[in-house]
């Protein structure tokens, strides 16, 4: 409903003030929010870049999706693994709730997982597919399974422990397609976005794993713009706007199931 009346309000602006109306796609903010710069300049130099010299490989990692696209230009995607079930942010705020840190917990679970000793084993999802495509359902069930048979007592050490292992888990799964992203598409770039990225080792995880194949990780130069924001919805815009993508007002709608590789579509 409140989308719904967002897209009302703005049409009403629109048509009150002969404005354009540009349709993004909250997850094309992601992806982009590594182009933002501040006023004074600062940010990466991916503002200047003009995808010479390949395609980019973007790895979205949030509370809703988790997802790998590859980027040959701006507004020109190819969705290449998404997640079958539970998004990896998702899992970690419904372990949080077993480990009863609160809903949503996932930001205190990574906090707990700093802390904590990975001794816990839990088995990493879908080691026998060969694709790109996630999955946090089984490794979450896993994870209630233990905790339910085994009855621990929820100390600190036992939270802080039992995290670990669960980050440790999941972190390999992202970097399994992760890593047979970049061997099957031989990027130029690497763009991080997405919630869960703003958890320090796994973006020091990512970089060190670019960094093998000689390639540069850009992630927002700001904390803030790593969650949701109007700053990467402004870049988006800011692109579509340069290259005359409006929308028609009359057909104009929201579409909450729009695959990465349709962005284009929005028009």
């Amino acid at each position: 409903p409140s989308l719904e009346q967002g897209i009302a309000y703005c049409k009403l602006l629109a048509t009150k003030y002969q404005l354009p109306i540009l349709a993004i796609n909250h997850l094309e903010g992601h992806l982009l929010s590594s182009f933002a710069t501040n006023k004074n300049g600062k940010g990466s130099s991916l503002a200047r870049h003009s995808f010479s010299d390949g395609v980019a490989l973007g790895f979205l990692i949030s509370g809703g999706h988790t997802e790998l696209v590859l980027m040959e230009n701006i507004g020109g995607y190819e969705l290449l693994g998404e997640t079958l079930d539970d998004a990896a942010g998702e899992a970690y705020d419904k372990v949080a709730r077993l480990l009863m840190l609160g809903y949503p917990g996932g930001p205190i679970l990574a906090e707990m997982a700093k802390i904590g000793t990975p001794k816990y084993h839990l088995p990493e999802p879908m080691t026998m597919r060969k694709d790109l495509s996630f999955s946090f359902s089984g490794l979450k069930t896993a994870a209630r399974q233990y905790l339910e048979c085994e009855k621990p007592e929820l100390t600190q050490e036992f939270v802080q422990d039992f995290s670990a292992s669960f980050q440790k888990t999941v972190f390999k799964h992202l970097m399994t397609r992760f890593r047979r992203a970049l061997d099957l598409y031989s990027p130029a770039m690497i763009l991080l976005g997405g919630g869960v990225v703003s958890n320090v080792e796994l973006r020091n995880l990512a970089r060190s794993t670019a960094k093998e194949y000689g390639l540069k990780t850009y992630i927002p130069y700001s904390k803030k713009l790593i969650s949701d924001n109007a700053a990467m919805i402004g870049v988006v815009a800011s692109f579509k706007y340069t290259r005359g993508e409006f929308s028609n007002p009359a057909s104009l709608d929201r579409l909450p199931n729009l695959n990465f590789d349709k962005v284009s579509s929005l028009l």
